[in-house]
C-alpha cells in the first residue's frame, strides 16, 4: 500500500546465561527482529544481541572464544577488572577458524557491564553489525536492597542501524563514525513491552557506535537512577532526561503505577526523535 509500517513487535529479551557458559562463538547468522523477516547479522552463539551474562562477585570465568568470522577477531570484557591477558585488546586478536582462552574472577561490585569485539580497525564494524552482549555482575550489597526482579527487570540494549538492499545490516560510516537511520533495542524492531502496574528495573546499555541517546518517557514521568557505570549510586536520584553516551549503562526504575489497562508510555530519544519501546 505504500503506507509506512507501524506494527510494534514485542520486546525480545536476550537468553540470559549463568557463569558456567564455556564456549562463545563469533559467526553469521541469520535473526528474526520482530517482524518475521530473517536478516543477516554477525552474532555470539547465534544470538542478536549476544547472550546476557548474569555471574556473582567471586565467580570465575571460564570461556573459550572461537573465531567463525572471516577476519580477526578479539572479545572484549568492558568495564569488568582484568589482568592484560583476559581484557581482549586489539594486540590479542585471533585468525578465523582459531580460538582464545579467558580464565579469570570476577572482582567488582554489583552492575552492568558488556561484552565487544576488539580487534584492531575492525571494532566499530563488528560492533555495528552485530556482536555485542551485556554482563551482569550482582552481588551482597545489590541483594540487600530487594530491587524489582525476574519480569520486573528488564536490559534495554539500544542502539542504531543501517540495511542493505536484502534487509542485513550494514556498516556504512562517516567521518565521525556510524549513526543509523533506524533504532533497534534488544535487537527488536519498533518493539513493545507488556507491563503492570508497579516498579520496573532497566538495565540500559548505548550500544551504538556514534549515537548519544537523549531519553525521555512520553509522558514526561522522572525516571529514578540507582546506577550506572561504576554500579549503584549511593542514592537514588530522579531526571525526566537522561543524556546517554556510548557505551555508557544505566540502571533505571520506572513507576507505571498509575497507569490504567490499555494506556500506554514510550521511551524516547528526544535528540532522534525515535520512539524506542512502547
Amino acid at each position: 500500500t505504500g503506507r509506512p509500517d507501524t506494527t510494534r513487535y514485542p520486546l525480545r529479551l536476550p537468553a540470559e546465561t549463568s557463569a558456567d557458559l564455556r564456549e562463545l562463538t563469533s559467526a553469521p547468522a541469520l535473526v528474526d527482529m520482530g517482524d518475521g523477516r530473517l536478516r543477516g547479522v554477525l552474532a555470539y552463539n547465534g544470538q542478536f544481541p549476544g547472550p546476557t551474562w548474569n555471574a556473582r562477585s567471586g565467580d570465575r570465568i571460564t570461556v573459550r572464544a572461537w573465531n567463525g568470522l572471516t577476519e580477526e577477531t578479539i572479545t572484549h570484557w568492558h568495564g569488568l577488572l582484568v589482568d592484560y591477558q583476559n581484557d581482549g585488546g586489539p594486540r590479542l586478536g585471533v585468525a578465523p577458524g582459531q580460538f582464545y582462552d579467558y580464565n579469570f574472577q570476577v572482582v567488582q561490585r554489583a552492575g552492568l557491564n558488556f561484552y565487544h569485539p576488539h580487534p584492531h580497525m575492525l571494532t566499530g564494524k563488528q560492533v555495528c553489525l552485530g556482536l555485542a552482549g551485556a554482563f551482569i555482575v550482582r552481588d551482597a550489597e545489590e541483594d540487600a536492597l530487594s530491587l524489582p526482579s525476574g519480569a520486573y527487570e528488564v536490559p534495554l540494549i539500544l542502539r542504531d542501524a543501517n540495511f542493505d538492499n536484502q534487509g542485513n545490516l550494514a556498516y556504512n560510516p562517516t567521518t565521525s563514525g556510524f549513526k543509523g537511520k533506524f533504532p533497534l533495542v534488544n535487537g527488536t524492531l519498533r518493539p513493545r513491552l507488556d507491563v503492570d502496574r508497579g516498579v520496573y528495573r532497566f538495565r540500559v546499555l548505548n550500544g551504538a557506535n556514534a549515537r548519544v541517546f537523549k531519553l525521555v518517557l512520553s509522558n514526561a514521568a522522572p525516571f529514578t537512577v540507582i546506577g550506572n557505570d561504576g554500579g549503584l549510586l549511593r542514592s537514588g536520584a530522579s531526571a525526566t532526561t537522561i543524556e546517554l553516551g556510548m557505551a555508557e549503562r544505566l540502571d533505571l526504575l520506572v513507576d507505571f503505577s498509575e497507569l490504567g489497562a490499555g494506556q500506554t508510555v514510550t521511551l524516547r530519544c528526544e535528540s532522534a526523535r525515535w520512539d524506542l519501546v512502547q
